[in-house]
């Protein structure tokens, strides 16, 4: 009996034995499965996480969960459970209390890719305080930074970057407890399910009007539904445009702007006919510009060697007026990581040499994104440096009437949070911006936003949008817009139609008045005189252009010529358009036109009769002064006799309006030789 009892007893032990050396086995074979994943996707020298590389966690979290469960004493499976929940982006507040639980055993000499570790690694209360950081818990952050920081001192393992950036965080908090405390008054809307996808969408450009839209997607619609090394798939633009009931699903833009590799969308022109796009080229990353041919998009060209260098130029942004280009760059020479820089269009319309934007802009950190707003004097960028709340946040700088930039100043909670915030434009009018973020509600990974600013006054900018047609109704062809500052003569921006819509937009600011012509091959120009005071508001102007084909008897009313009160003595004023009417006659030696000036009815009409013929002849003695042959053109007055709109109101009223219409000036083709 008592030999039964230990033969029993040794076979139990036995089998305990085995059955824990198969646990053990299993245990084993799993974590190491599941570290394989993790470690890839695991920078462990400063703490970071990669992110973008969110496979790796996945596939380990649901392994390191059930070795938990088991194993709860394992303090390193607890850490590693903590930094897949946080890489997530999705409920991240999940790390929480798995770091929280780890920094009660963790240890310097932490072997954390051994399955026999049961200790956590000493920068677990660095992942701690990032939890928190993330979470908007400042106070409990900043807590946990400072002990990490003493705890790196008391095991003398002090890192000495690491340290710097734990520093760096705890004014990051400080900074998000203010901005936190005093948030912006907007309304945060996601931008929908026919824009964003359960993948990553971010970096929308829109045009002036707000009606076209494009932006960056990592959904699977490149060919052979390719991934990047981080297990991504490939960046294409898309594009989708607004109705009248939202915005039209998405499409991706095709050839010849999406390859098998990665695009990315950084600028656009204000009509939406120009959009600037990042391409990988090989891990070098350059900027390349293609433009809307009709409704066909141009092969991209790529910028030349003053934008693009054998380093990384992610992103860049054009101004309103297309004369200057802000990019970032990591190029030598800057302030530290990605910096802005600045360039300006050459006569030659090539980009000059960049000019790194100075200490004002560019920080020790990285600087990214930059967007010029329409009026020429706003900036607004990303940063990791200045006063961040987390991550980069958006930053606005104004540039003074001396050209130098104001110290950029936080755009605020909750347009900035403690995550990355990037890739942000603001509509002509301030009160609409768009952006990317990751938050919660959304459809997966990054989504695009719509935000509305609810007590912000409009900026005071005049955007003029319309199309252009020819004499039989029809798109006019090859129209070009020039757009010039009367008092100083200088030319603000040229701009084109579209050649299958005839559809244009740009934008002007106040405080100027403007000589708009419109050109168009074997048509007269048609210009438009607009005054725009200093003191304004926020305009939206829609013009539809007729241009007069170059026949006997097509007439243009110059719009552009002044005169001095009551007088027949041209103003400075009027040197634009005279320049204007000098090339078509120049460019036409074969018209005989007759220059013609009329008044409205006020007045004595001899008095007015010899006032319209001597202003016609000043404009006829301007144009022989400068070589125009005086055969070639007719000076006459018709004074009040060719009225091109009513003096008085049906009622009988003075008309103001119809009076200065018909002050004029006007050319009309009598001969084509």
């Amino acid at each position: 009996m008592k030999n039964l009892i230990s033969l029993t007893i040794l076979v139990l032990l036995s089998l305990y034995n085995l059955c824990a050396q198969n646990g053990k086995g299993t245990f084993e074979k799993d974590f190491n499965r599941a570290e394989k994943s993790f470690s890839e996707v695991y920078k462990h020298a400063k703490g970071e996480l990669l992110n973008n590389s969110k496979d790796g966690y996945a596939a380990s979290l649901p392994i390191f969960l059930e070795l938990y469960e088991k194993n709860p004493e394992n303090m390193n499976l607890a850490f590693k459970i903590g930094v897949c929940h946080q890489s997530s982006r999705i409920n991240r507040s999940k790390a929480i209390p798995y770091f929280s639980t780890a920094v009660t055993s963790v240890s310097k000499d932490c072997q954390q890719d051994s399955y026999k570790e049961k200790n956590a690694p000493l920068i677990t209360y660095k992942f701690l305080g990032d939890a928190y950081h993330l979470d908007y818990q400042f106070d409990k952050a900043i807590e946990i930074y400072e002990k990490f920081k003493a705890l790196m001192a008391e095991n003398n393992s002090m890192d000495k970057d690491l340290f710097i950036e734990t520093n760096r965080k705890i004014e990051e908090c400080k900074s998000g407890k203010q901005l936190v405390a005093n948030p912006m008054k907007v309304k945060i809307e996601n931008m929908g399910s026919t824009i964003n996808s359960p993948y990553a969408d971010y970096s929308p450009v829109l045009s002036a009007d707000q009606n076209t839209l494009f932006f960056t997607s990592r959904r699977p619609n490149t060919k052979n539904e390719q991934k990047d090394s981080e297990g991504n798939f490939m960046e294409d633009i898309y594009m989708a445009t607004k109705t009248k009931t939202g915005w039209a699903k998405a499409e991706g833009i095709g050839a010849p702007i999406n390859t098998d590799w990665h695009e990315a969308t950084v600028g656009i022109s204000p009509d939406g006919q120009t959009i600037l796009i990042y391409k990988d080229d090989y891990g070098i990353g350059n900027i390349y510009s293609t433009s809307l041919d009709g409704d066909k998009w141009s092969n991209p060209v790529k910028l030349n060697d003053n934008i693009n260098t054998k380093h990384w130029e992610p992103s860049a942004f054009i101004s309103a007026d297309g004369n200057s280009l802000y990019f970032t760059s990591d190029r030598p020479g800057g302030f530290g990581g990605r910096d802005l820089y600045l360039s300006k269009r050459k006569h030659d319309g090539d980009w000059e040499k960049a000019v790194n934007m100075g200490p004002n802009i560019n920080t020790i950190y990285d600087e990214d994104a930059p967007f010029i707003h329409p009026d020429g004097v706003t900036l607004m960028f990303s940063s990791s440096g200045h006063n961040t709340m987390g991550g980069f946040d958006v930053f606005t700088s104004l540039l003074s009437s001396d050209g130098n930039w104001s110290q950029p100043v936080n755009a605020g909670y909750p347009i900035n949070t403690t995550d990355d915030d990037i890739f942000y434009m603001v509509s002509p009018d301030s009160r609409t911006a768009y952006f990317s973020s990751f938050r919660e509600g959304g459809y997966g990974g990054k989504d695009n936003y719509q935000m509305t600013f609810l007590n912000r006054e409009p900026t005071p900018l005049t955007l003029i949008k319309g199309n252009v047609y020819d004499e039989s109704g029809k798109t006019a062809k090859k129209v070009f817009i020039t757009v010039t500052d009367n008092e100083t003569e200088e030319v603000v921006g040229v701009y084109n139609t579209n050649s299958k819509t005839g559809q244009f937009l740009f934008i002007l600011t106040p405080g100027k008045n403007y000589n708009i012509t419109y050109q168009g091959e074997g048509h007269l120009f048609y210009s438009e005189n607009m005054e725009i005071p200093k003191k304004s508001n926020y305009y939206e102007i829609k013009r539809e252009v007729l241009l007069n084909p170059i026949v006997v008897g097509s007439k243009i009313i110059l719009n552009n010529i002044f005169f001095d009160f009551d007088k027949a003595t041209l103003r400075p004023l009027s040197n634009v358009e005279l320049k204007n009417l000098l090339q078509l006659m120049k460019s036409n030696p074969n018209l005989k036109v007759e220059i013609s000036g009329h008044t409205d009815s006020k007045g004595d009409a001899k008095y007015n009769q010899k006032l319209s013929e001597e202003r016609a002849q000043a404009v006829v003695s301007k144009l022989e002064a400068n070589g125009i042959k005086a055969s070639r053109m007719k000076a006459k007055g018709y004074g009040k006799a060719m009225p091109a709109a009513l003096n008085k109101n049906a009622n009988g009223t003075d008309n103001p309006e119809g009076r200065q219409l018909n002050r004029r000036v006007e050319l009309k083709i009598t001969e084509i030789n």
